[in-house]
């Protein structure tokens, strides 16, 4: 609306008028969800100013299925039209819009996070996202957003404005009060300011070097090139004559893939070093931690070349790892002294119908083993082992009333706790027994069950032949089970 840059103009001069008082520079950010065309010309023009930093929700466009091409028209789309002389900025999360960790997962977010902090321009950060913070799940009982209040749950921005997490303590050391206007991640314990400071190959470690490295030469005044960029890869290059020059590289694929940058990019030099990757592959690229600890007194790296040929220069680090779809189960099982366990497994399938499964962790159930007693270690559990609820996508139960009553067996109170998360429940093959017991009329079934063991027992010849082709099958069972003969 003209009168919306008519307003803008105005607070112009008054922020122009307060930095030649105090002779220090003011600007002027402006958020707005318009189109680009619209959100261009906040920027002004080169006679008359308005903002600075006309914010840039592009990156709200990605997706986890994103290529590296859709990176590259993503950020072409805001640098094509923005006016000579201005800079760009980038904007992954925000107050309104879910967390980027949520909504494409770590690994995916962490590499975003290096792309927007080594562009040229000005990446804005989202409080949390530093460490990797994602949205709460909140009841509609503690909800605090008037909008959703006013229209429904499911508009509700308070998931993404949680207290910020600062340490273990009490409340993630956000306020001493007793209880917070909005709940606090349960994952606080683990993912904090205080805990990622000591590991620098966490979240936090790495967008701390990610910050030095944009003060080195190449990045503040470098020229920006787009490199390889195809369905797989999203790379560039930030270079200066005089200095140390960089290459970028994100595989936006959900699995490892393998490049020949030597053959696609002629320019590049024979070998290069590696600096940092996302903190999600650390302790995978080097045996040794410490190889890559020492970055703030200097560049020094691992080779990133595998001498698959001397004239090739093969990258093969996965900046976006293979990304399973994880069905969560559930079972219980006592030990030698009847303590009973609760067994964490993790499954998945992949794009190629592949099935993998790992134990992921075991819990105790030292005195009862009711739903809250069963929720509680499955909570704890997912904690222990860093995996956000967010991850999970199906649980898959025995079937006994404690894991499947709707109000105290735990699928009731993971329902309760995480009402806006679409978890589908499914019952383990295992335990066929309880899910036909509960859920059909056995009679029929029976009925014809018992006609078919009596003929097959009725005549030893009979019996004979039975038990002569399970054989020739190579059966698991070599006779009729649960037969008793009735005189």
């Amino acid at each position: 609306m003209p009168e919306t840059y008519e307003l803008l103009k105005e607070w112009r001069r008054i922020l122009d008028d307060y930095s030649k008082r105090l002779d220090k520079p003011k600007i002027m950010i402006i958020e707005g969800m318009e189109e680009i065309e619209d959100i261009i010309h906040y920027y002004g023009t080169i006679h008359e100013k308005i903002a600075e930093i006309p914010m840039n929700f592009q990156f709200y466009k990605v997706t986890p299925t994103s290529t590296g091409v859709d990176i590259q028209e993503i950020i072409d789309a805001w640098l094509k039209k923005m006016p000579m002389g201005k800079f760009p900025n980038y904007v992954i999360s925000s107050h309104d819009f879910p967390r980027v960790a949520s909504r494409l997962g770590s690994i995916l977010a962490s590499s975003l996070q290096m792309i927007i902090l080594l562009l040229p321009g000005i990446p804005i950060c989202y409080y949390g996202d530093e460490l990797g913070m994602e949205n709460v799940i909140i009841s509609p009982e503690e909800m605090k957003d008037s909008f959703a209040l006013r229209t429904k749950p499911s508009n509700s921005r308070d998931p993404m404005r949680t207290p910020m997490q600062w340490n273990p303590g009490k409340n993630a050391g956000f306020t001493d009060c007793d209880k917070p206007w909005l709940p606090i991640n349960i994952n606080y314990g683990i993912q904090n300011v205080e805990v990622e400071m000591e590991d620098v190959f966490s979240f936090l470690g790495n967008f701390k070097r990610l910050v030095k490295l944009r003060r080195e030469p190449s990045m503040l005044l470098g020229t920006f090139e787009y490199a390889l960029v195809d369905v797989d890869i999203f790379s560039f290059t930030r270079s200066i004559v005089g200095a140390k020059c960089y290459l970028i590289i994100v595989n936006m694929n959900r699995k490892a893939v393998s490049v020949n940058l030597a053959a696609k990019l002629p320019s590049l030099p024979e070998t290069a070093r590696l600096i940092l990757t996302n903190p999600c592959y650390y302790e995978k690229l080097l045996s040794n931690r410490n190889e890559l600890s020492d970055y703030n007194e200097s560049s020094s790296s691992s080779d990133t070349r595998n001498s698959i040929h001397p004239a090739e220069n093969r990258i093969s680090i996965a900046l976006n790892n293979l990304k399973l779809e994880s069905y969560q189960a559930t079972d219980e099982s006592t030990d030698i002294n009847d303590t009973a366990q609760l067994v964490l497994f993790i499954r998945g399938v992949d794009e190629n119908f592949e099935i993998t499964e790992e134990l992921a962790c075991m819990r105790s159930l030292k005195g009862t083993t009711k739903g809250c007693d069963i929720f509680r270690e499955f909570q704890e559990g997912l904690l222990t082992l860093k995996v956000p609820i967010t991850n999970v996508c199906n649980i898959t139960t025995d079937g006994a009333p404690n894991m499947t009553g709707k109000k105290s067996g735990f699928l009731g109170l993971f329902n309760q706790n995480y009402p806006g998360h679409n978890v589908v429940f499914l019952h383990c093959v295992i335990h066929q027994d309880t899910l036909c017991k509960s859920a059909l009329n056995m009679k029929p079934v029976l009925d014809t069950v018992v006609k078919l063991v009596n003929t097959i027992r009725s005549r030893g010849l009979t019996h004979r032949q039975f038990r002569d082709f399970l054989q020739s099958v190579q059966s698991e069972y070599s006779d009729v089970l649960y037969y008793t003969k009735v005189r």
